[in-house]
C-alpha cells in the first residue's frame, strides 16, 4: 500500500489532467451510485465554494471532478481497494484520495495565477480544444451525478484551460533547465538497462542465434522437482542420448523422439532467440557455442539439456539503432524527472506566498462515491435478502403451528 500512497502523492496538476480526460469517451456508470447516503442527496452542488487561494475561489464540482476520476483510476485496483491501509497512521485511503484532490485543485490555481502573472496566456487554438473537449465530456457525464457534484461545462472549461496555462508556464519557466550531470548519473545508474547497454553494447541484445536442444525434465506432473533418485535416473538416460549424437545421429530426430518440450519437440527442437529470452545457463551456453557445435549436458531448473547451435544471426543496423533509440529515450525520461523535481521545488517556494483557506462546512460534504456505494448496495441487498428469509421462516413457522392447532382441533371434535 505504501506505493498507493506514493502515487497518490506524486499526482500534480499536470498528470492529475492527463487521467481526467483519458476516459472522457467513455459514459459515466451511474449504477455505483444509486441510493447514495449523503446529506447532500439531490441537491446540486453548483456554486458551493471548497476553497480560496488569494481569493481565488475553487468549486466544489472542481474538486469532485478530480475526485471522481482519481477514483476510477484507483479502482482499477480493485472494487476493494478502499478497504486497503493507507499507510498513513490515523488516515484512509479515502481521506488520502479527498485530500490530493483538494490539492490538485488548489496547485492548479496557484500555478495559473503564477503563469499570468507571468504573461502567459492560453492561445486561441488551446481555448477552442478545451471548449470542445469540455462539451465531448459533458455530453457523457451523467446529468444527475454532475448536478450533485456541482460539475457544470464551466467547471471543466477551467480545469482544462489551467491546464493549458500550467503546461506553457512549465515550459517558460525550465526553458534553461540543464540537468546536473552528477545527479543524471545517478538516477541512470538505477536503470539495468541503461547499464546493460553501457557494458555491452547495444548489439549484444538484438544478435540471435537458432539452436536445438534435447530436454530430459526433471520436474514431475505437477511442477515438482523430482526425487534424487529418480533425477539420477534422468541423467543417465540423457547421457545415453548425448553419445548417440556425439556419434553422428541426426539431432533433429532425436529431438522429436526423446525431447520433453512440447514447445519445440515437433520442430527438432528448434528455438531462435536474443539474450534475455531463455534461463541464464541455456543461454550463455548457447551464445558462446560455435555454430554446429554440441554442447556437453547443460543443467538447468527445467531438467537436462543437449544443445546444438545451428547458426548465429547477427543484428541488423536497423535493430541496433532501434536499441541505441532506446537508450536516448532512458536519457531523456531521467532529464524531464529532474525537470519536474527541480519545478516542484520551485513550486513549494511559489506556494509560501498564497493564502489558502478552506471552507470546512463544504468539505465535509465531499466523498468517495464509486464502488463503496456498490458495497453499500450489496450491503442493503444481503440484508433485504435476510428480512425477506426471516420473513419466509416467521411465515412456515406460523403455518405449522396452525396447521398443528387445526389437527389438534380435529381430534378434539373425533
Amino acid at each position: 500500500m505504501k506505493n498507493f500512497k506514493k502515487l497518490i502523492s506524486a499526482i500534480m496538476i499536470f498528470s492529475m489532467v492527463a487521467v481526467l480526460f483519458a476516459g472522457c469517451g467513455k459514459k459515466v456508470d451511474t449504477k455505483d451510485n444509486e441510493g447514495v447516503s449523503s446529506e447532500n442527496e439531490g441537491v446540486s452542488g453548483e456554486g458551493k465554494v471548497v476553497s480560496t487561494v488569494n481569493g481565488d475561489e475553487i468549486s466544489l464540482g472542481e474538486v469532485n471532478l478530480y475526485l471522481r476520476q482519481m477514483e476510477a483510476y484507483f479502482e482499477r485496483f480493485g472494487s476493494d481497494i478502499w478497504d486497503q491501509p493507507s499507510g498513513e497512521e490515523g488516515k484512509t485511503l479515502v481521506d488520502i484520495a479527498k485530500e490530493n484532490a483538494l490539492n490538485a485543485a488548489q496547485n492548479a490555481t496557484i500555478i495559473s495565477l503564477l503563469a499570468k502573472d507571468k504573461g502567459v496566456e492560453v492561445t486561441d487554438e488551446q481555448a477552442e480544444e478545451a471548449d470542445k473537449l469540455a462539451h465531448e465530456f459533458m455530453d457523457k457525464f451523467d446529468k444527475e451525478i454532475a448536478k450533485k457534484d456541482g460539475i457544470t461545462l464551466e467547471v471543466i472549461k477551467k480545469i482544462l484551460n489551467n491546464q493549458a496555462l500550467a503546461q506553457a508556464f512549465f515550459d517558460e519557466e525550465m526553458k534553461d533547465f540543464e540537468a546536473d550531470e552528477e545527479e543524471l548519473n545517478s538516477m541512470l545508474e538505477q536503470s539495468d538497462q541503461y547499464k546493460g547497454y553501457k557494458e555491452n553494447g547495444h548489439k549484444y541484445y538484438v544478435d540471435q542465434v537458432r539452436a536445438r536442444h534435447i530436454l530430459f525434465s526433471t520436474r514431475d506432473d505437477s511442477n515438482q522437482p523430482v526425487s534424487d533418485e529418480k533425477k539420477a535416473e534422468i541423467k543417465e538416460k540423457a547421457e545415453e542420448v548425448l553419445a548417440k549424437v556425439k556419434a553422428g545421429e541426426d539431432f533433429a530426430t532425436l529431438a522429436k523422439e526423446y525431447s520433453e518440450d512440447p514447445g519445440s519437440k515437433e520442430k527438432g527442437g528448434e528455438y531462435t532467440f536474443k539474450r534475455g529470452e531463455m534461463v541464464t545457463e541455456f543461454e550463455e551456453t548457447a551464445f558462446n557455442m560455435k555454430d554446429g557445435e554440441v554442447s556437453e549436458l547443460v543443467e538447468t531448473a527445467f531438467g537436462y539439456h543437449i544443445i546444438k547451435l545451428e547458426e548465429h544471426i547477427d543484428a541488423t543496423d536497423a535493430e541496433i539503432q532501434a536499441e541505441e533509440a532506446k537508450e536516448k529515450n532512458i536519457v531523456e525520461e531521467a532529464k524531464k524527472q529532474l525537470m519536474q523535481k527541480a519545478f516542484d521545488g520551485k513550486f513549494e517556494e511559489w506556494k509560501k506566498d498564497y493564502e489558502i483557506v478552506v471552507n470546512d462546512e463544504v468539505w465535509s460534504t465531499v466523498e468517495v462515491r464509486q464502488a463503496r456505494n456498490q458495497v453499500k448496495d450489496n450491503d442493503a441487498e444481503e440484508t433485504k435478502a435476510d428480512e425477506n428469509k426471516d420473513e419466509e421462516q416467521s411465515n412456515d413457522e406460523t403455518k405449522s403451528q396452525d396447521e398443528k392447532d387445526g389437527s389438534d382441533d380435529k381430534e378434539k371434535e373425533e
